[in-house]
């Protein structure tokens, strides 16, 4: 049977008491994503309970390879066995609701759903670090980058975050250039927890650096017990990324670290976890450290598992996420001055060739300017740098009718650029 075939288009949700590849029946629904709903459901054999994802039926959005992603998901699990990552238990067809990825189950609230109760103690702040600096270690090992943490992909086993349990891979991304990404250069991610990379910025490079990036807004938010503000739009998003944001109400003893945790440029932060180990040590009396080799049994609420799919596919039908090309780009959205070596000619990386200059403006502000292979430049008004050469832009902004303009950048130069966006006909047409 093929992928197309198992897009199975039924009107409602996999009924309760239903049994899915011969062996697990399902007794509650657990959650609905973007793309995927979440089952508790019983092995009949062994009596033991387990998490079921299965895709929404006829699900599809342009440009994703829904069947794919999942498949991804599956393998990335698949792959890491730690006891701070929900484990894999399978990933099989079922003839009627096509494939099925099993989880371990855990019991517990999610992290954002304790903190909605209270802040962590400051011990408890250490013990986690430590669990999911371990966890993400393990991760990054296999060469894969989580790129959706956030509070709601952690669950607490009773709710002990000394145990804590990271979930939802469904974006993860492989180093091994040859995997590629199933979103390609779209944005993915939880819009308050990304890195300024997964933006576009600093060259669009995803690596360790970028969870970790992701990580120390996670643990400010856990210290404080509310999130920091890195903006509730793309735009606000993209500024606070400009700038290590304001950590006046985390105690001391975390301030330097979370400062290296959340510096704009990856270069700047800590490289992997082992860092955090090294500069910030902190060794949990109470307990024995945890066996990395060690695979853990324990039983798991994922109420959160689908909640990557949901950012992934909102984001990408909203603003189409595209990369951005030039990490200098955006830096002139805050400052409104020329990028780079104080507006002196600079030498391209990549290409060692001097750089010229584009002063964009269009009306109305705050259009999304892409090149035309999609890679991100920034938003209006904005002044950056490109190699030399033959460009063509293209403006965007919801309401308004996309613009294109043909450019040539010419080394240590500067071209003004200006474009009216015309605004679109919302009435009805007969």
């Amino acid at each position: 049977m093929s992928d197309e075939e198992t897009r199975i288009y039924q009107p409602s949700q996999i009924p309760i008491g239903t049994l899915l590849l011969g062996t697990y029946e399902i007794e509650k629904f657990l959650n609905s994503g973007g793309m995927a709903w979440t089952y508790l459901a019983l092995h009949r054999e062994l009596n033991t309970k387990h998490v079921i994802k299965v895709i929404k039926p006829g699900f599809e959005v342009e440009g994703i390879d829904v069947l794919e992603l999942f498949k991804r998901e599956a393998q990335t699990l698949r792959s890491i066995r730690h006891d701070a990552i929900v484990s894999y238990e399978g990933f099989q067809r079922d003839g009627r609701h096509g494939l099925c990825l099993v989880m371990e189950y855990v019991e517990g609230p999610s992290l954002k759903q304790l903190l909605q109760e209270r802040p962590l103690t400051v011990d408890e702040v250490w013990r986690f670090r430590n669990r999911l600096a371990d966890g993400l270690a393990a991760v990054h090992a296999k060469g894969i980058y989580h790129r959706d943490l956030a509070p709601d992909n952690i669950i607490l086993p009773e709710g002990n975050v000394a145990e804590a349990k990271l979930i939802d891979f469904g974006i993860a991304k492989r180093r091994d250039p040859s995997t590629g990404t199933i979103l390609g250069s779209i944005y993915a991610g939880k819009i308050s927890y990304v890195a300024p990379e997964q933006f576009g910025l600093f060259g669009g490079e995803i690596g360790p650096y970028s969870d970790i990036y992701s990580f120390g807004l996670i643990l400010a938010g856990a210290i404080t017990g509310k999130p920091l503000n890195m903006g509730n739009s793309m735009e606000t998003a993209y500024q606070a990324r400009l700038k290590v944001p304001d950590l006046t109400a985390v105690p001391a003893e975390f301030r330097e670290q979370l400062t290296a945790m959340l510096q704009p440029n990856p270069a700047n932060r800590p490289q992997d976890t082992a860092e955090l180990f090294r500069r910030w040590p902190y060794k949990d009396k109470s307990k024995k450290a945890p066996d990395k080799t060690s695979f853990s049994g324990y039983k798991t609420g994922l109420l959160g598992v689908t909640g990557v799919a949901i950012l992934a596919v909102s984001i990408f039908t909203a603003i189409h996420g595209y990369k951005k090309s030039s990490d200098s780009a955006i830096a002139g959205i805050e400052t409104g001055a020329t990028v780079g070596n104080s507006g002196n000619p600079k030498p391209d990386q990549s290409t060692g060739l001097e750089v010229g200059y584009l002063n964009i403006q269009s009306s109305p502000e705050a259009a999304l300017v892409l090149l035309k292979d999609k890679s991100f430049i920034g938003i209006t008004p904005i002044k950056t740098d490109l190699p030399p050469g033959k460009y063509t832009l293209v403006f965007k902004k919801n309401g308004y009718g996309e613009e294109e303009t043909q450019v040539e950048v010419q080394p240590g130069k500067e071209l003004p650029i200006t474009v009216e966006l015309p605004k679109k006909d919302t009435r009805n047409k007969s």
